[in-house]
């Protein structure tokens, strides 16, 4: 497989959506999931197992990982609180370190997502200004 890529998880309050992506947006797999929302760990084995999944599946290793999830996250990735998940003080950056090779950053989701659009989306283009409109169960 050719050129850079990464595997990108959303963590929402019902869902989480994980893929493998192209350094210029493009998602070359997918897997969706059913959050365990009441169990932080769960969250944090089945993200981890589905971005083992993905990149075993394309022969690749290393994989640098990232993760949007709701709430206030701080710059070490601990999840301070999640208004729809049972989160506060939850380490998440760190747990998946210890379950992945590859390099773990994770952000608020609308954060996330926004940069997202502004370096292979609809912003991609925006030379002064771009807003992001999010709307989810969180």
């Amino acid at each position: 497989m050719a050129g850079r890529v990464a595997v990108g998880v959303d963590v929402g309050g019902t869902k989480m959506a994980v893929g493998l992506v192209a350094a210029d947006g493009t998602v070359l797999d997918r897997r969706r999931l059913d959050t365990p929302a009441a169990d932080p760990d769960g969250i944090v084995a089945a993200a981890a197992q589905a971005a083992q999944d993905l990149s075993a599946r394309h022969g690749l290793a290393d994989v640098p990982t990232g993760v949007g999830a709701a709430g206030l996250v701080d710059r070490d990735g601990v999840m301070r609180y999640a208004p729809n998940i049972g989160w506060r003080d939850f380490p998440l950056r760190a747990r998946l370190q210890a379950r992945l090779d590859g390099h773990v950053t994770v952000d608020n989701d609308a954060t996330a997502a926004a940069w997202g659009e502004f370096v292979c989306g609809a912003g991609r283009d925006a030379s002064e200004a771009m807003v992001m409109l999010t709307v989810g169960t969180g």
